[in-house]
């Protein structure tokens, strides 16, 4: 898609919700950049942000080092607490819409699955999603502070469009062949973590080459097939965690982790708390 020259400018607008400053920040706006040369930004972001790459080329590369394309249409999360690098690639113009909210409520969503923790996501860009960063920005702009507090839930429902975007470019109402394997692998990477069987394995029962069937999946879940699993073993140990007489290890265990070391550190860099606080705040 073609984006006309007005909205290549910076403009931005940042806004402090309720009495607690760092879970209600919140902002929005457009990023414009020319860029000679590799440009990285090395990141940890104590809150949730994420940006819609509206013109530009570049990549986004994870801590350990896995490499993403960015191009026009793709998302990409600034997930709170994961230190990542991105680079806007050289001789061009580099155009961003962004958004910012509180880490609990990203944490929230994430929980009960209206959100994932791919750090990039593909809904691409047509008038209505650019039509929505306007009309979002504009909203910032013109709101009262005795009423902004319904920003909130406008950056909410923006994070929400990008979503139902990025599935509408997947699966559409099961028209795709593969749309009820699919689901049936879902099922499958949420068997009782002791039985679980690898996503490499799920493919192959159902028929699948692996890199397919992943890209299949993350279509329709917006998350990859073990990231999915792993979050079902996570949400598994916070059910367990209730529990006071289950020792940390023998929930390690249960949750198919080889011990109480391992599950900690997966627990807190999803949660970003550790089990025994997790277990006090309940």
């Amino acid at each position: 898609m073609q984006i006309g020259r007005k909205y290549f400018q910076t403009d931005t607008i940042y806004k402090n919700i309720g009495v607690n400053r760092q879970e209600g920040q919140t902002g929005c706006g457009f990023i414009h950049t020319r860029c000679k040369e590799d440009a990285r930004q090395k990141a940890n972001f104590g809150h949730y942000g994420g940006f819609l790459v509206l013109h530009g080329e570049g990549t986004y590369i994870s801590e350990e080092g896995e490499r993403y394309r960015l191009t026009q249409g793709c998302f990409v999360q600034r997930l709170p607490g994961v230190s990542h690098t991105t680079v806007v690639h050289p001789n061009q113009e580099w155009l961003e819409f962004f958004i910012i909210f509180g880490t609990d409520t990203y944490r929230t969503m994430q929980n009960i699955g209206i959100v994932s923790s791919e750090p990039v996501i593909y809904p691409g860009i047509d008038e209505m999603l650019l039509e929505k960063c306007v009309y979002l920005l504009n909203e910032f702009k013109h709101t009262q502070d005795s009423e902004s507090s319904f920003l909130y839930v406008s950056v909410l429902k923006f994070v929400l469009s990008v979503y139902y975007c990025a599935g509408q470019r997947g699966f559409r109402s099961g028209q795709d062949k593969n749309y009820n394997k699919i689901k049936r692998a879902a099922a499958m990477l949420s068997q009782n973590p002791l039985k679980r069987k690898t996503a490499k394995h799920v493919a192959e029962e159902l028929g699948m080459g692996y890199e397919n069937f992943r890209k299949k999946f993350k279509s329709l879940y917006h998350i990859s097939p073990n990231a999915y699993q792993l979050n079902y073993r996570i949400n598994y140990a916070k059910t367990l965690l209730s529990n006071e007489n289950k020792t940390i290890e023998e929930i390690a265990f249960l949750c198919g982790f080889s011990d109480g070391f391992a599950f900690s550190k997966a627990f807190k860099k999803r949660c970003g708390i550790s089990p025994e606080q997790f277990r006090k705040s309940i």
